[in-house]
C-alpha cells in the first residue's frame, strides 16, 4: 500500500493533534493524545516505569488513515535515541515541577507522560529555580505539582510517588544524557543506557507490535494524565 511513495505500515483511527483548532501549539502546554502515544511508546517498549517526551521534539501531528514511516519522522524529527534511567521519586517530582513552570505560556520543555499521573495549579507561581545558563538548582516555595501517582504494572492501578524509591524513565538522549533544557536533575540520575534505538523505531515498532498496526479509539482524546486545577 503505497501513499506518497511511502509505504503505509499502519492505520490510525484518529486525528493525532500538536496545534488546537485555532492554532496554538498545545504540545507544548498541555497533554495531547500525540504526546501520550509517544512517551507510552517509549516506556512500554524499553519496559521502563515511566516514559518521558518533550513537546518541543515533537513538531507535528499524524492524521487519521494510513500512518508511514516519513509521518513518523515528520511528528519527531529530531533523529535522538532512547535511553533508560533510574531517579529518585524527589528527583522525579522536581521534574515534573521543572516541566510545567512555563505554563500558560509555550515550552519546548512541556512534558508529556507515561506510567504516572499528576495535578498541578497554575494559579501557584511557580517555584523552580535557574541559574543563568536556565539550569534547575532547585525549588523555593509552594509547589505547583500535586498528586503524583505512579502506574503500578502488576496491579494496573496507580499508587502515591514515594520519594525515597527509584523509578526507571525511558526519554531521549537530549533529556537523559543532555540535560536537554536545563533538566539538571538527570546529573544524578543512574544506571543510565543508551538503547541505541532512534525515537522513531521506537515509535514505529510500539504501533506495529503492540497496537496491532492500528493506533485505536483509546488515543482520540488526551487520557487526563496531567490534570490543571485551580484556574
Amino acid at each position: 500500500n503505497e501513499l506518497n511513495g511511502q509505504r503505509a505500515f499502519a492505520v490510525s483511527e484518529v486525528d493525532l493533534e500538536v496545534n488546537s483548532k485555532d492554532g496554538n501549539r498545545i504540545v507544548r502546554c498541555r497533554e495531547t493524545n500525540i504526546g501520550n502515544l509517544v512517551s507510552d511508546s517509549y516506556r512500554i517498549m524499553t519496559g521502563a516505569c515511566i516514559g518521558a517526551m518533550n513537546g518541543g521534539g515533537i513538531r507535528k501531528g499524524i492524521s487519521a488513515g494510513n500512518v508511514t514511516h516519513l509521518d513518523i519522522v515528520n511528528a519527531t524529527p529530531f533523529r535522538n535515541n532512547i535511553c533508560t534511567a533510574e531517579i529518585t521519586g524527589r528527583q522525579l517530582r522536581d521534574f515534573l515541577e521543572f516541566s510545567v513552570r512555563n505554563y500558560p505560556e509555550e515550552s519546548g520543555s512541556f512534558y508529556h507522560f507515561s506510567g504516572l499521573t499528576f495535578s498541578f495549579n497554575p494559579s501557584v507561581p511557580s517555584p523552580v529555580q535557574l541559574d543563568e545558563n536556565g539550569f534547575f538548582t532547585g525549588i523555593d516555595g509552594k509547589r505547583r505539582i500535586s498528586d503524583i501517582r505512579i502506574l503500578d504494572p502488576e496491579s494496573g492501578k496507580y499508587r502515591k510517588l514515594r520519594k525515597s524509591h527509584m523509578y526507571s524513565i525511558a526519554s531521549t538522549d537530549y533529556l537523559i544524557e543532555s540535560m536537554g533544557g536545563g533538566a539538571s536533575m538527570f546529573a544524578d540520575a543512574v544506571n543510565k543506557v543508551n538503547t541505541g534505538i532512534v525515537d522513531t523505531d521506537i515509535l514505529e515498532m510500539y504501533i506495529t507490535e503492540c497496537l496491532g498496526g492500528k493506533i485505536g479509539k483509546e488515543y482520540a482524546d488526551p487520557q487526563g494524565r496531567i490534570k490543571v486545577i485551580g484556574e
